[in-house]
């Protein structure tokens, strides 16, 4: 074999499959979902056993052989404490709190951003990859904030969803450039936070 064959053979075994990036995000789904409120229910643990039963052969290194050994350490007597479920509860925040955002807008985010809930306006922009807007609008609420739907004058927050349609792809470039606009030419302070941001800011909120 060439020296070139055996060298893309390389490159190909390197490259993560689709299925292994299916079941990656799924994960990261279910882990974002539950440290949303800070505890970890009955029937989120139903979802993780599923998730690790239809992934089980993929479960090596690091972390998801270490979520499913933990896991399996947490169900092995039936009866899951409250300090299992801490235990559960800090090892999916690592997960979820990695940056997977891929926005094709144009925006400078706010870097290592410390959010405010309380009496703060936000306005939501985006799907949202690691859980629903119904569900982000709760926690802003639950929070103390208020969800506005358009960029304004008093507009403290525009949170940028990780998946951005093509399709209106110009409705949020203009949204953004309007809160932007406000910023340099009204002396606005918007703050342009990621979704993955947003995410690690209501866990250390709700700790």
């Amino acid at each position: 074999m060439s020296e070139t064959n055996s060298s893309n053979n390389a490159q190909q075994s390197s490259k993560i499959s689709p299925r292994v990036k299916k079941a990656l995000v799924d994960l990261q789904k279910i882990a974002a979902g539950i440290i949303y409120d800070g505890r970890v229910d009955g029937m989120e643990i139903f979802q993780l056993k599923r998730w690790l039963s239809l992934n089980d052969d993929l479960l090596v290194g690091y972390p998801l052989k270490d979520l499913k050994d933990l896991f399996n350490d947490i169900m092995e007597d039936g009866v899951v404490t409250n300090e299992e479920r801490q235990q559960l509860l800090k090892f999916l925040r690592v997960i979820s709190a990695k940056d997977e955002s891929r926005s094709e807008v144009d925006v400078k985010f706010t870097e290592k951003p410390s959010i405010d809930f309380k009496g703060k306006n936000f306005v939501l922009l985006g799907k949202m990859r690691y859980t629903t807007r119904r569900n982000a609008r709760n926690t802003i609420r639950k929070n103390g904030g208020k969800v506005i739907k358009n960029i304004r004058m008093d507009t403290d927050y525009l949170i940028i969803g990780d998946i951005i349609s093509s399709i209106r792809l110009n409705a949020y470039q203009s949204k953004i450039d309007y809160a932007n606009k406000i910023n340099i030419e009204e002396n606005g302070n918007i703050q342009i936070i990621k979704e993955s941001d947003f995410v690690k800011s209501v866990i250390e909120f709700t700790e």
